[in-house]
């Protein structure tokens, strides 16, 4: 069995010990740190995990945030940079992933004008007391520092990549791309 797939194991019984306990919040967030948007659960043999029917019911009542994401790279930043200031800890996390989400499939997009757009939530979500929130920070601002070095932006991914370096996040690339 792989890491991967035993690391999402362990991530969804945790969700099962705190959704037992009364800690929702933490039991969705880990149960989305396990499955993601899709609740995908087959180990890499095609196995099904059994989740529980009420941690899988209070993860499909979230709005789907991935499909709201049509459009421009803008505009759908624009979207899920609200999503970093909802007052739920899960709806940060997931905000923050689909950012990362579109920073990588932006094509054609302007990289200042991107920059512009996340690069304030990034660095304040990158400083969070929750791990889950600056884990997808930082992931989020790594898609960004790779936008900025492909549009030569140079002196604007030194905020991002020291922030990174400071964090450990990859750090034998950030440390070049800084």
């Amino acid at each position: 069995m792989s890491f991967v797939i035993r690391a999402r194991r362990l991530l969804y019984q945790a969700a099962e010990i705190f959704s037992d306990a009364g800690e929702v919040e933490e039991a969705d967030l880990l149960l989305y740190l396990a499955f993601g948007e899709a609740l995908l659960h087959e180990d890499e043999d095609g196995d099904a995990l059994e989740l529980r029917a009420d941690l899988v019911a209070r993860g499909k009542k979230r709005p789907a945030l991935t499909e709201s994401l049509k459009g421009t790279a803008a505009s759908a930043l624009k979207k899920v940079t609200a999503w970093t200031r909802k007052p739920k800890g899960i709806d940060r996390v997931r905000g923050l992933y689909a950012m990362a989400t579109v920073l990588e499939e932006a094509a054609y997009a302007n990289e200042l004008k991107l920059e512009a757009l996340v690069g304030a939530a990034l660095l304040s979500a990158g400083q969070s007391k929750s791990a889950a929130e600056r884990e997808a920070a930082w992931a989020a601002m790594s898609a960004l520092v790779v936008k900025l070095l492909l549009g030569s932006a140079y002196g604007e991914i030194v905020p991002y990549a020291t922030a990174l370096v400071d964090a450990g996040f990859d750090t034998p690339a950030t440390l070049a791309l800084r």
